[in-house]
């Protein structure tokens, strides 16, 4: 294992991580460039700690001590957006993302302004499938897509059994086939967060 993933694996070993997610959490961290398409909610990485913890709560047989270690380790994970040198971040969501209610109303109109402006960042691109796109491969889950400095290329697929990790040439390139797929029927950046702003101020006000 390369020295950066070692370091990043000794610092994050404490935290609670769903067990298929902890080997892909220090390709995350490394990434030069993240591609992520989320079907149902805000992805991990831009979720504000009132959303995201009503998120981990949803998990079956969840402790309240082992929800306190699962929104720790969520939040940690966002450390990257904030340093010195973040990666280019590529998100692309369904609009149900913005109609699915996540805790209180205040709490959705927060998560979504937050998004809105984590759209504007220079290494942040952000863009919504419409509605009126209709069915795309995406329904069938989200995806991360994690390139490396040296163009290494690692995905996460999510599933009912908290996701896969993988690096294998075919199963890499049908992730990234699908994903140049949904951002073909993605608005726009300037459209998709002009979309976000309508929900937040038709739906969520």
């Amino acid at each position: 294992m390369p020295k950066v993933f070692e370091k990043t694996a000794e610092r994050l070993r404490d935290l609670s991580f769903p067990v298929s997610y902890r080997p892909f959490v220090p390709h995350e961290k490394a990434a030069r460039v993240l591609r992520i398409f989320e079907p149902a909610l805000v992805t991990g990485l831009f979720q504000i700690p009132e959303y995201a913890r009503v998120v981990l709560a949803a998990r079956p047989h969840t402790t309240a001590e082992e929800l306190e270690g699962l929104l720790a380790a969520r939040l940690a994970r966002q450390e990257i957006l904030g340093r010195a040198e973040p990666p280019l971040v590529y998100l692309v969501m369904d609009e149900a993302v913005l109609h699915r209610q996540v805790g209180s109303a205040e709490v959705m109109r927060e998560q979504l302004g937050y998004l809105a402006e984590a759209a504007q960042r220079v290494n942040v691109t952000v863009q919504v499938v419409p509605f009126v796109a209709g069915p795309h491969i995406g329904l069938q889950g989200g995806l991360t897509i994690a390139e490396m400095a040296d163009r290494d290329v690692i995905v996460f697929v999510d599933n009912f059994a908290d996701g896969q990790v993988s690096e294998t040439e075919d199963t890499v390139a049908q992730v990234i086939q699908r994903f140049d797929a949904l951002r073909a029927d993605a608005l726009p950046k300037r459209a998709s967060r002009d979309l976000i702003m309508k929900a937040v101020e038709e739906r969520w006000t």
